[in-house]
């Protein structure tokens, strides 16, 4: 009887060990099986927000929950980081911005809020002072309503390249003039009064500034995209005195001292295999984002809001107080304001030229992609 209870309980034994390895077994096929599910719908959600695909997005980041435990600790981060930053793209009050008739809405700039006065117009966008309240001047912002989250392609050499929507020169163009509109309400009347009367030219360079680097954080990853490119046409001329154009040389120079600090971190960008001729950084500044890759990555996105947000936060007020000069972190600056702008030009120059020569030497400049222009194609992204 002894005999047969030791091999009843050795049985049991091995029933359960063999019940249990079936379990693990099962369980670690369920795990290998639901990996490439969880790498799916992260790679999904990755590209419905590099491509401002707001409504199947949403309905992605609904599903997180059901993929969390499945996903690496980095794929976790990355989409947590989505989940917070999406809904700063698309604010519950955006829907205002397709409305067809006058309106009246909260909206959040740079952590303020403030009421924007909204007019839909046929203009592509714009703001404008129609008084003054409180020792505050009063403006309305404008742009064409149908434009707002529209499907419809821009024409456009590099429009095409990157596939930009009417929706996405949009997403751009309600954060410019919102940009447009906190700079005013912010400002004392009593400084716009001499702003206007005395610094006139300064006063719309700095706006646009403002105005761009607001849609480069604010803006979705796509209306990002348009902001960086919807000035190549003026640039290519060299609009020197135009405020739109300036303003877009100055963020191009932050940019670019940026990128050629460590190019590894942005490998979407591509630079010139010989060093320009003439007008070093501006020709670079335009090679790079003529040769912008559409393969526009998560980091590159997230490290472009970052420096945005870092520079507004920590010297924005600065570039007024010191007439139009942006600090770059290569410790050389830029004036927006031609006229004061020569010797540092030629100062940035000379850097671009030595950090240029350094990437040719080292055989760290990469081969653009094929990005040649067919004949009679538009290069501008039209704003």
């Amino acid at each position: 009887m002894a005999t047969k209870g030791y091999w009843r309980v050795v049985t049991v034994v091995v029933l359960s060990l063999w019940t249990l390895g079936t379990a693990h077994a099962q369980q670690a096929g369920d795990a290998s099986a639901g990996a490439p599910d969880s790498d799916e719908y992260y790679k999904k959600v990755i590209k419905n927000y590099l491509t401002s695909n707001w409504a199947p997005l949403a309905a992605d980041l609904k599903a997180f929950p059901r993929f969390s435990s499945k996903l690496t600790p980095e794929q976790r981060k990355d989409i947590v980081y989505i989940r917070t930053t999406a809904p700063e793209h698309r604010p519950g009050w955006w829907t205002n911005c397709k409305k067809t008739s006058n309106i009246s809405f909260g909206a959040k700039i740079w952590n303020r809020q403030f009421t924007a006065n909204y007019m839909p117009t046929e203009e592509l966008g714009a703001q404008a002072p129609v008084g003054v309240r409180q020792g505050k001047l009063m403006v309305i912002v404008t742009w064409k309503p149908g434009m707002v989250d529209s499907p419809t392609k821009i024409d456009g050499w590099l429009a095409k390249r990157h596939n930009l929507t009417h929706g996405d020169l949009a997403d751009a163009i309600v954060w410019h003039e919102l940009g447009h509109n906190y700079i005013s309400i912010s400002l004392p009347l009593n400084h716009v009064i001499e702003l206007y009367q005395n610094h006139l030219l300064l006063y719309f360079h700095v706006q646009e500034f403002y105005a761009d680097m607001t849609a480069l954080y604010h803006a979705g990853p796509k209306g990002r995209i348009a902001t960086m490119l919807i000035r190549s046409a003026s640039l290519h001329v060299n609009k020197a005195e135009e405020p739109h154009t300036r303003a877009a040389y100055g963020i191009g120079s932050l940019i670019l001292a940026h990128v050629l600090d460590d190019p590894t971190k942005w490998p979407s960008f591509s630079f010139p295999a010989e060093i320009p001729t003439e007008d070093v950084e501006r020709n670079t500044i335009l090679y790079m984002y003529d040769n912008l890759s559409p393969d526009w990555t998560l980091q590159e996105d997230k490290q472009l809001r970052q420096l945005v947000k870092q520079f507004i936060m920590t010297k924005g007020d600065a570039v007024l107080r010191t007439r139009g000069e942006i600090a770059l972190p290569n410790r050389l600056a830029f004036r927006l304001m031609t006229s004061e702008d020569r010797e540092l030009q030629t100062k940035r120059g000379e850097w671009v030229t030595k950090a240029l020569k350094k990437l040719i030497e080292d055989g760290k400049i990469k081969p653009a992609e094929s990005n040649k222009k067919p004949e009679g194609e538009r290069i501008d992204i039209p704003f």
